[in-house]
């Protein structure tokens, strides 16, 4: 995992941040609690206001995974880290529809925020493709959600356009110097 900050400049001062982390930890297929158990462990560690993790990090890349409800009590050990880490966790799920979506788990509760748009071939033979890009608020700022493809649909693209900040950056050298491996392979930061 890798924070980086994302700083909007108004006029030629910043008027605030945000730290994201990005985490990929290992996660076993199918069991959504011994899942939540490990993401919850990477939400308390990683020191970020928003942890984003993989489509399907719930279940495992498991098409055929049972569908997760955002009111699940297996969600709990997930929904008790963002409230001792003052965290958002994004985590992803097969979701009612069913779609591939995209959970937002907060201090209080998990809401669906995200469904995927564009599937690919095996996965539109069990879930319906969202129709509409989806930005989310945090603390000011506006972040489009997605699942990566190689090619997005133009709508997509619009809903990034409106998410967009001015100004993206990695954290300041010496923070980023305390950047560590929290889960997942051992990438640069």
């Amino acid at each position: 995992m890798c924070p980086y900050s994302l700083a909007r400049t108004v006029g030629r001062h910043e008027a605030s941040s945000l730290v994201i982390a990005v985490a990929q930890p290992a996660l076993v297929s199918y069991d959504v609690s011994a899942n939540a158990q490990t993401q919850a462990a990477v939400v308390r560690r990683a020191g970020a206001r928003v942890v984003v993790f993989p489509e399907l990090s719930l279940t495992g890349y498991e098409l055929d995974a049972p569908l997760v409800s955002p009111d699940d009590p297996r969600l709990a050990p997930i929904i008790q880290a963002c409230v001792a880490a003052g965290a958002l966790a994004l985590v992803g799920a097969p979701l009612a529809g069913p779609c591939i979506g995209m959970l937002a788990v907060d201090s209080s509760d998990a809401t669906v925020v995200y469904r995927k748009i564009n599937l690919g071939a095996a996965e539109a033979e069990r879930f319906v493709p969202a129709q509409n890009p989806a930005v989310l608020a945090v603390d000011g700022w506006r972040l489009g959600l997605a699942h990566l493809q190689r090619h997005w649909p133009s709508g997509a693209r619009r809903g990034h356009r409106r998410a967009r900040h001015r100004r993206v950056r990695r954290r300041p050298r010496r923070e980023r110097r305390r950047c560590h491996r929290i889960a997942g392979p051992p990438d640069r930061c």
